[in-house]
This record gives C-alpha cells, structure tokens and sequence, in this order.
C-alpha cells in the first residue's frame, strides 16, 4: 500500500466545478441550508452517511484535511450535530447500519476527531452501543444455517458494515469484538457449504431482486454481497487484524469468483448475483440448503447478463478492486493479475460512456475512486489514463443549472437531486477532491476500497 497519495492533479476545469458544488452544497448557516436542501430533496435517510447530513460532514471534513484552518471542521461539526439530533429520533430498524445509521455516524466522528482528541464522549457512547450490537451479529450469523438476508451481513446496513468501522478505529480496546466479528463471517466462508450459508432464499429476499430469482440467489456485489466479504477480510489481513482460517475463506471467496466469471467480445464480466435453483434431492447435492418451504436449493451456473455494470456497488470494477486486495492480503499474483485485466475490460466499456449516471454507487465518481486506489497501488499508466479521462466525463456532466450541479438518475428515467455521498453530489465531491489533492482519502474505507 502507498505511503503518500498520488492524485492526477487539479486544472480549472475541475477547481471551477468543486467551487460550485461546495457553494450549493454548503451555503450560508449549517442547520438552514440543510432545512432547504431537504425541502427540495427526496431524501429517504436524511441523517446518515449514505445520503444525509452525516455525508456532509465526512466531505467537510476531507475539506479541512486538504484546507487546514479555514473553518471547514467547524462546518463538519455543524453537519454532525445535525446527524446526532437526527439519529436519536430514528425509529426504523436498520438504527445500527453504516450507511444510515449509528455506525457510519461514529465512522465520521472518528474521521473527524484529530485522532481522538474531539468528539470522544459521543465516540463513548456510540462505541458501547455498537460493540453490544456487534456482538449480537457474530452470533446471529455463526447460527444460520440456511441462507439469511443480505442485510444481516452485508456494508450497507450488516456486519460487514460494522466491521470496516471498527477496522478503521484501530482502537486496541475493540480489537476483540472486531475479532469475533471477522470469525463469525470466516466460519461461513471456508468453503462452498459454508459460501453457500451467504446465499438468500427467496423467502428472505426483498426488492428488485424478486423480480429476476425465483428461488433467490448469492449476491456477489460488493455493496450487499460477498466481494464486500472478500474486500473486508483482505483490508483485515492486510492490516494485521487476522484470526484462524481468514486466509482459507479469502481464497475461497476469490476462486468463487473466478470460476464464476464471465466472458464476452467486451471482456471479463464478474456476476452480479448467482442464482438458486431447486435440486433434486439433497443427497445429490454437495452444497446445498433449504428454503422457509422446505426446498433444497444449490446454486445455478449464471449465464451472461443482459447490461454489463462496471461500477461499483454491483459492478466489475467493484469486484476488481476485491479481488486485487485480496492477491495482495494473501501474495496471490494470479488473483491480482485478474483484477488489473477486468479493469482493463472496463476501461475499454466505460471511457467515452458519458451518458452513464454521475454518483459513486453506480456511476462515474465511484469508478474514478477506484481507479485512483489502482493507480496508487499499481503506478500503472492505464489507471492514470482511466482516471483522467473518468475525471473529464464527470466534469463535463456538471450541469450548473440543477439545484446541485448533478442528478441521480432513478429507476424509470427519473432524475433526483441528492446531496448524500452514496448516491448525491458529496460522493462526486469528495471523488473530484481525492483527484486533485494529494490528501489520502481515508473516507473510502467506507466503500471498502482501501
């Protein structure tokens, strides 16, 4: 891993736009401007990380580690105590998630707190709060047996989620929680039986997804499935935080992968989910598991998908960025060799897209991130290419006219304004900043990419 970050360097192009996203995005009084955005904004979870007050805060506070003593930490402390008044009011049931609730909350006050010199009493309280829920994770997964919910594992809302927090913190005082945590998720992924326990039956599967698997599917993005388990356990080994059979379950995640890949005239294509399928018997299956109906389900090979995505949350260069931490957690050249090739496959698909969304979930801004995280890992001149010319494709979809430079294209053609950093303007912010400064975007650890 690079001990200093290499960015591309700003040009006006680039120094214009931020002054313009940073003025919609933070003009006048902290608590009024946010009162205003949320008035014009469709905003589902207004105070968390994802998009709400507390992505506002993170990108305020990038700001401050670029442009120290100009006022930036005092604006992330504003968006913050918008985020904790927030969040005491929640009631719904994700209260823990890293992306909409408590943990990415205690995730940005750390980011903010000068290595622990600020914030250390709501870094008190939030922490006893997630080390108890933690604790009931790793218990709650070490007991399925039969495939659970991607919400109950995953970086969004899950374990997963939790985790990449308490691997950020490096506080010693939680070392064993996160410990007992990365156990629980290792001991599902030794080998195809237990890869097969990440797997979600049908009757605990929810949203689009019911539209296309009939009888559920393994998720292998890296947002909600198994490339963010592979990513975390690789960001783990790699930060020396390692517990008994993390590099068995890291290889098998990897090769899983890989024999799952596919191939077309555009390149390697990773799946974005693997579906289920009844089996016969389960005498003749060797993994296998069952559904709240009694049916014995194994996984299907996947044929080619319709859309290629190469972005981030269920795209290539998602699984990319894993499958490369994962070569460099456990020295495995041929894993690495892989993930530099999809993204050269991507490269060929994506530069020169410019009608493709702008956010980092699943747009440009994410697949800039994480070319920049290769070009500072590899010093390869295609990432410095591909991130050049992923820079100039998100400049030039800035449309000044909006309320916030950029729109999130939804579902059915829609397009959304959204200030948040998972799908609104923070995220491409906070994408355009890590391009040109030479501050080492720490934030992204969220995203699982370094």
């Amino acid at each position: 891993m690079p001990e200093c970050w290499r960015s591309i360097g700003e040009d006006d192009g680039t120094h214009a736009v931020l002054s313009e996203l940073l003025k919609s995005l933070f003009g006048g009084d902290a608590k009024e401007n946010y009162n205003m955005l949320l008035c014009k904004v469709q905003d589902q979870e207004r105070h968390g990380l994802a998009n709400g007050s507390c992505g506002l805060a993170l990108l305020a506070g990038y700001l401050d580690e670029i442009q120290p003593a100009q006022g930036w930490d005092r604006l992330a402390h504003s968006y913050l105590q918008i985020a904790v008044e927030g969040v005491e009011n929640m009631t719904h049931t994700n209260k823990f998630g890293l992306f909409s609730g408590l943990t990415g909350i205690a995730f940005v006050a750390t980011y903010l707190s000068k290595n622990f010199t600020r914030y250390t009493k709501l870094l008190d309280a939030l922490d006893a709060k997630i080390l108890s829920h933690s604790t009931r994770m790793s218990e709650y997964i070490e007991k399925q047996e039969n495939g659970m919910p991607t919400s109950a594992f995953d970086l969004i809302e899950g374990a997963i989620g939790v985790g990449a927090y308490l691997l950020f913190t490096k506080k010693e005082a939680e070392n064993a929680t996160l410990k007992t945590l990365l156990t629980a998720l290792v001991s599902k992924a030794t080998d195809c039986e237990g890869l097969l326990k990440y797997s979600t039956p049908r009757n605990l599967q929810v949203g689009w997804k019911n539209d296309y698997y009939a009888h559920g599917g393994l998720d292998c993005g890296i947002a909600h499935g198994i490339t963010g388990l592979l990513s975390f356990l690789s960001l783990a080994k790699i930060n020396d935080v390692i517990v008994e059979g993390q590099t068995d379950a890291i290889r098998t995640v990897a090769e899983f992968l890989l024999d799952n890949k596919m191939k077309d005239t555009g390149g390697v294509e990773w799946p974005g989910v693997v579906p289920l399928k009844l089996a016969e018997s389960k005498e003749l299956e060797s993994c296998c598991i069952e559904d709240g109906s009694g049916n014995i389900l194994h996984l299907s090979k996947i044929q080619m998908q319709a859309d290629v995505n190469d972005m981030w949350c269920y795209g290539n260069s998602g699984v990319a960025r894993a499958m490369f931490l994962a070569g460099e957690a456990i020295n495995n050249r041929k894993y690495v060799d892989s993930a530099i090739s999809s993204m050269s496959a991507v490269y060929d698909r994506a530069l020169g897209a410019n009608g493709t969304n702008s956010i980092f979930c699943h747009g440009t801004a994410g697949l800039l991130q994480v070319t920049l995280r290769f070009l500072n890992d590899t010093d390869l001149e295609m990432f410095d290419v591909g991130a050049r010319e992923l820079r100039r494709q998100l400049l030039t979809q800035h449309d000044p006219s909006t309320l916030l430079g950029y729109k999130n294209r939804v579902d059915g053609g829609k397009q959304e304004d959204n200030c948040g950093v998972l799908e609104g303007t923070a995220g491409i912010a906070l994408a355009l900043l890590a391009s040109s400064s030479n501050v080492d975007p720490k934030w992204d650890r969220i995203f699982l990419l370094g």
